[in-house]
């Protein structure tokens, strides 16, 4: 049994969306890595936000921007 858990990345109208395919949480954002930081957020491993927020404030369906 794998530990590891596949992540589907689709790219549509310039925003990328990265799927967990085991538990169908999903990520988005303008880049491929914004979206799994997006996808690492929803699925509880909110890390480096400097903001005070914690993981149970972060709307993980918000786009997250790079810039």
């Amino acid at each position: 049994m794998s530990t590891q858990s596949p992540v589907k990345i689709t790219r549509d109208d310039g925003q990328y969306t990265a799927i967990d395919t085991e538990t169908g949480a999903t990520g988005r954002g303008k880049s491929r890595a914004m979206a799994l930081v997006a996808l690492g957020a929803a699925l509880g491993g909110a890390v480096g936000f400097d903001s005070g927020e914690s993981e149970r404030t972060l709307d993980p369906t918000e786009f997250l921007n790079d810039g």
